[in-house]
């Protein structure tokens, strides 16, 4: 037969893994060392592993003994015991063993029947155990034929696995079919050796898994039976037991700014909060600091007293209503069990401004010469039409600029994109909607101005395409289109946006009605508010019904454009009235900017008329 090992398998892992893995393994295997007089003047020396062979495989025929021939050294740590006591015994085989003396390094083993035994010997040096094991065939004595010979055992590669992984057993089995009946090799997984309890995927299958109650060094077993000898083998298993569980809260966004809103409106923005740890994330109630004195408040709270479970979040919706004039600053203090956070605090800020400023557009108009297109609308939405160089400062990039010119233009041609949302839920407000916006229509100037007519649910149509007809507008208003169940608003807005950057007339709107809801979209939100603030687009939202508000506001205040909410479909008339004022009254300022052709800037435009303050910000190309 060829004698093969199958030991050295208890002993540590000792391989470059990661610093953690190599602490736990150096703890597992008896760890710290000691000196080698006991002292603590001299040197500590790491207690080494002892070193084991358990001789060669060997064959006996009944009823001979096998004489055992084995060699273990070490290096005398730790002191005390500064000794290794030395064991035999029985691995697998299908019979009995009796050891001469089981504590001898070289001893005899007689067995009580014919087959394939291993035998393993162990030495523990007081800190540290290694082992090996040998393979004993013994035969019957007599007969003929082809010899049995046992199974060939491999039971995988060493491996190191992180709790709660299993590890992946890899096991290799040969046989030479011998005997025959039964001609077939049974196999099964044992554990051998470790701190817990291993459970076995198929532990009678060569290639399964095992998982493990608790982490620390591990050796499992591969016993072959050929159903005249059994063979075996074994692997290491090093078992990272899993970090703790803890939940870890986060506040998205940090800082919440509303930016600059006018007196009497409100924003709405949401927060969310979510639990990035592996542990449930339970939170406290939610409270706004000093809510009397401070214009934000409280919405809607899906947070206050919920448990989060891992990668899961929750979110709170807050309004900032300002009354006056000023520079607001807030806190959201939310309690959580997250121990490392305590009271996690999230910043708000908000302008409660008189004036309602918009920057429209911007363009070079001359080698070195910026154009920026403002409206200015005061609290009731009325154009401010009186303002003059003196009212506006102009910031580029942080640096103020001085204003060459400055006029206001009444009534400029406008383009206008009339977005109409037919899901299911905007159902009952068909008739108002529609006799509105062919009202808007009325109030376009058919020398000058044009507009498109869409339609969308899950379909989206161009039931009109840009016309300064009436009648063709209002026919189109009027053509039937099917409520659908899908709301694909995102893609009509980037369809409507598309189209009209393409039109001759600087003053470029969209009228959107709404409830905000979208879904089945591929166009996302931050793509359609990018593409319209690059085509110098303001988006008007009219919500309508029950709506999402901190939707229908981002369109309209990262455009320029506003947002309105109709409580009936019966006032909408008089927002698209006050939608035609605010596109027919702007102010056009020139000045000389440090920036090229080509760049992005930031921007920003500010307003006083005796006290009454407004402001706008955006970044563009130039």
């Amino acid at each position: 037969m060829t004698a093969r090992k199958t030991g050295t398998l208890v002993r540590c892992l000792l391989l470059p893994f990661t610093i953690v893995l190599a602490a736990m393994m150096i703890s597992g295997c008896g760890g710290g060392g000691s000196s080698s007089d006991g002292g603590g003047g001299g040197p500590v020396l790491p207690n080494q592993l002892p070193t084991v062979d358990a001789g060669p495989d060997q064959a006996v025929t009944l009823p001979a003994t096998a004489s055992l021939d084995g060699t273990v050294t070490d290096d005398r740590l730790p002191n005390p015991p500064g000794r290794v006591t030395t064991t035999w015994t029985l691995v697998s085989g299908p019979g009995k063993v009796t050891f001469a003396n089981s504590r001898a390094v070289d001893t005899t083993a007689s067995f009580s029947g014919p087959g394939t035994y291993a035998l393993r010997l162990t030495a523990n040096d007081g800190g540290s155990a290694a082992s090996d094991v040998v393979t004993v065939s013994v035969n019957g004595g007599g007969g003929g034929g082809a010899a049995n010979r046992p199974p060939a055992v491999n039971a995988g590669p060493e491996q190191v696995v992180t709790l709660p992984a299993a590890a992946s057993l890899d096991g290799t089995v040969t046989d030479d079919g011998l005997p025959n009946p039964p001609g077939a090799v049974t196999t099964t997984w044992t554990l051998v050796s470790g701190p817990g309890k291993v459970t076995f995927a198929n532990p009678r299958a060569v290639d399964t898994t095992a998982s493990f109650s608790e982490g620390g060094n591990y050796v499992l077993g591969l016993i072959a039976n050929d159903g005249g000898v059994v063979s075996s083998g074994e692997v290491a298993v090093a078992v990272i037991a899993s970090p703790p569980q803890t939940p870890n809260i986060s506040l998205l966004p940090v800082q919440t700014d509303f930016g600059p809103v006018v007196l009497d409106r409100s924003s709405e923005k949401n927060i969310e909060i979510k639990n990035t740890g592996n542990a449930d994330l339970t939170i406290g109630q939610i409270a706004l600091t000093n809510p009397a004195t401070n214009p934000f408040g409280k919405i809607s709270d899906g947070c206050s007293g919920a448990v989060i479970p891992p990668s899961s979040g929750c979110a709170v919706t807050i309004r900032f209503a300002p009354t006056t004039q000023g520079d607001y600053l807030g806190s959201l203090d939310v309690p959580s069990n997250d121990s490392d956070a305590g009271l996690l605090a999230g910043t708000l800020t908000g302008k409660g401004r008189a004036l309602n400023a918009s920057i429209t557009r911007v363009a070079m108009v001359g080698p070195q010469t910026l154009q920026v297109i403002v409206s200015v609308r005061d609290r009731f939405n009325a154009p401010v039409t009186t303002l003059a160089a003196g009212n506006f400062s102009v910031i580029e990039n942080g640096s103020p600029k001085s204003i060459q010119s400055i006029s206001n233009t009444v009534k400029p041609p406008v383009s206008v994109g009339m977005v109409l949302d037919y899901s299911s839920s905007m159902g009952d407000y068909k008739a108002d909607v529609e006799a509105a916006a062919k009202s808007f229509i009325g109030l376009l100037d058919p020398a000058n101005d044009e507009a498109e007519i869409i339609k969308f649910a899950t379909d989206i149509a161009v039931m009109q395409s840009f016309t300064k007809d009436h009648a063709l507008l209002n026919a189109a208003i009027d053509s039937a289109f099917p409520y659908q169940t899908g709301s694909r608003f995102y893609d009509a807005l980037d369809n409507s946006i598309k189209s009209i950057s393409s039109r001759s007339n600087s003053q470029r709107a969209i009228i959107a009605v709404s409830d905000g809801m979208a879904a089945g979209y591929t166009v996302p939100l931050s793509d359609v508010i990018a593409s319209a603030a690059y085509n110098h687009v303001q988006i008007f939202t009219i919500g309508i019904g029950a709506t999402d508000n901190v939707t229908l506001q981002t369109l309209a205040t990262e455009t320029g454009g506003q947002y309105f909410y109709s409580p009936t479909s019966a006032d909408l008339t008089t927002v698209y009235s006050t939608i035609s004022e605010i596109l027919s009254n702007e102010y056009a300022i020139e000045y000389t900017t440090s920036s090229v052709a080509g760049s992005t800037i930031s921007l920003k435009v500010m307003v006083d008329d005796n006290g009454e303050l407004g402001e706008h910000s955006i970044t563009a190309g130039i």
